[in-house]
């Protein structure tokens, strides 16, 4: 592999991943830099696979409470992967995370109308699970702002899907 070949950027931010998962975040660090930066060259800045490298890196700064560069890495990881990625479903589920570190970094209007285009976009999909993954971290949001007649009635929506879903199953 050259220094500027995409299975290169792929595997550094596989072995980044790697130490992330067991808490070794130094490491994990410099290789998504080199990732993020061979990406760029091999695959193009706008290219899918380095809108995902810059998700994950957001991931790391994320993990380690560095919620300004977290949030600059999850809006140019999202940025690319809402023009280029075929899964809108994958996209709005990152769009989660956004939402939670601006939450972390009180900014909860900004937080909110994350939330809400991505329950829009989850709403489309035929399969709830993400909805409901959504729609508990939105209710988790508004409990902490204090909005619990907003939580309640989320807290609703997501019982009537999960019921959905039972039915559904019973009658595959």
């Amino acid at each position: 592999l050259g220094p500027d070949d995409k299975q290169l950027a792929k595997d550094k931010a596989h072995v980044a991943e790697f130490y992330c998962v067991q808490g070794k975040y130094k490491p994990a660090g410099p290789l998504f830099r080199e990732a993020l930066a061979i990406s760029e060259k091999a695959n193009g800045v706008d290219a899918p696979e380095t809108g995902t490298i810059a998700y994950n890196y957001g991931g790391l700064f994320y993990d380690e409470g560095n919620f300004a560069e977290a949030e600059k890495m999850f809006k140019r990881g999202i940025k690319i992967l809402e023009k280029t990625s075929t899964d809108e479903n994958d996209v709005a589920m990152k769009s989660i995370a956004l939402a939670d570190v601006l939450d972390m970094q009180s900014r909860p209007e900004e937080a909110q109308t994350v939330y809400k285009k991505t329950i829009a976009s989850l709403e489309k999909n035929p399969d709830p699970s993400g909805l409901i993954a959504c729609l508990k971290s939105y209710q988790k949001h508004l409990l902490i702002q204090n909005k619990k007649d907003e939580a309640t009635k989320i807290a609703a929506r997501i019982k009537e899907l999960k019921a959905d879903m039972a039915k559904q199953a019973k009658s595959e």
